[in-house]
């Protein structure tokens, strides 16, 4: 299962109210499906608010403080949707959609990978001119990146996807047999 964002270009698969994408909020002004015990309108309209905010993301890795509700949430809200009677592309959209979710990580783990990306691109600059005492210098930046704690918190995030990753293909296996 190829995990991207460019799969997102649309929530039509899941007719999504136009009115929720544009942020929409219940009658009291809470988020829609603050209740755990989501009806399946409120899973649609998480899903939805999900969807849309992965057709926008730029990069491999978006701040959870973009999402429209917990991860918990949209998580709990797509495996119920799993669990129904689906097929076809809708299927295959929400299993990419949930493993995603991982993709997701605090504003502090986010800045670690971006310093790091930067520092990459700025030493890959420095050793590109070839001088050796320039590679030596491009060495020194990636090491003061942070480059370890970049690395790892990268590993954590594919190790959470495969997890979600096995959680689909069971679910999947099950709902076959």
């Amino acid at each position: 299962m190829e995990t991207t964002s460019r799969n997102f270009y649309t929530t039509s698969f899941f007719k999504c109210p136009e009115a929720f994408l544009k942020g929409a909020r219940a009658e009291h002004g809470e988020e829609y499906g603050a209740c755990l015990d989501s009806t399946q309108e409120q899973r649609a309209n998480i899903i939805c608010a999900y969807l849309q905010v992965l057709a926008d993301i730029r990069g491999p890795i978006g701040l959870d403080s973009e999402l429209p509700c917990p991860k918990e949430q949209i998580g709990e809200a797509i495996f119920r949707e799993l669990a129904g009677d689906l097929e076809g592309d809708l299927r295959r959209m929400l299993e990419i959609a949930y493993v995603l979710l991982e993709s997701f990580i605090s504003s502090e783990e986010y800045k670690v990978i971006e310093d790091f990306k930067t520092a990459s691109r700025f030493a890959q600059q420095i050793a590109d001119t070839g001088d050796p005492t320039s590679i030596l210098r491009s060495a020194g930046i990636i090491r003061k990146a942070n480059g370890a704690n970049a690395v790892r918190l990268q590993e954590k995030i594919h190790e959470k996807m495969s997890k979600r990753q096995l959680q689909v293909l069971k679910l999947r296996e099950s709902s076959s047999a």
